[in-house]
C-alpha cells in the first residue's frame, strides 16, 4: 500500500489524524503522496462554513437589532444588547482574518434582513417591523461598537 493509498483510507477513518498527516506530508513537500482530492474538497468546505458563519452571524445580529429597536420589552434590552455586541465582535473577528468575508456579508445582506424579518415576526406578531433596514449603510457601521450605543433610551 501506498503513502497515498494509506492517506486516502485515513481520510475516511479519522479526519483529525488525516488533517495532521496531511499537515506534516505538506511540510516535507512530498507533493507526491499528497491526498490532492480530499484536500482541495477539505480547503473548500473550510470557505463554505465561513460563509455560513458570516450568514449565521449577520442574521441573528439583524433578528436582535429588530427585537431591540422595535420590541416594547425593557427587562430584553440588555440580552438583546448583549447579544448584538458579541456578534458585532464575532463578525469583526471574522473579518479581520478574512477581510474577504465582508464584501460576502453585503452580498448576503438581503437574504439575513429576510431571515430576520421572518423571525422576528413569527416571535412578535403584533409587532410592526419595517419593510426595509435603515439603521446603518454599510457594514463597517452594523459592525461597530458605537451602533449600540445608538440603541439606548
Amino acid at each position: 500500500m501506498t503513502p497515498t493509498d494509506v492517506a486516502l483510507n485515513l481520510y475516511g477513518q479519522d479526519l483529525d489524524l488525516w488533517y495532521q498527516e496531511t499537515a506534516t506530508t505538506l511540510q516535507k513537500r512530498d507533493f507526491r503522496h499528497l491526498d490532492v482530492d480530499h484536500l482541495i474538497e477539505e480547503i473548500l468546505s473550510l470557505s463554505n462554513r465561513n460563509r455560513r458563519e458570516v450568514l449565521s452571524r449577520l442574521d441573528v445580529l439583524l433578528s436582535h437589532l429588530l427585537k431591540r429597536l422595535y420590541v416594547p420589552s425593557t427587562p430584553d434590552y440588555r440580552g438583546w444588547e448583549n447579544t448584538i455586541r458579541e456578534q458585532q465582535k464575532q463578525l469583526r473577528r471574522i473579518f479581520q482574518d478574512s477581510p474577504s468575508l465582508k464584501g460576502y456579508a453585503r452580498q448576503i445582506f438581503d437574504q439575513a434582513w429576510s431571515d430576520a424579518i421572518v423571525d422576528v415576526k413569527a416571535n412578535y406578531p403584533d409587532v410592526e417591523l419595517p419593510q426595509a433596514w435603515t439603521l446603518t449603510e454599510t457594514i463597517d457601521e452594523l459592525i461597530s461598537p458605537e451602533l449600540c450605543l445608538k440603541l439606548s433610551p
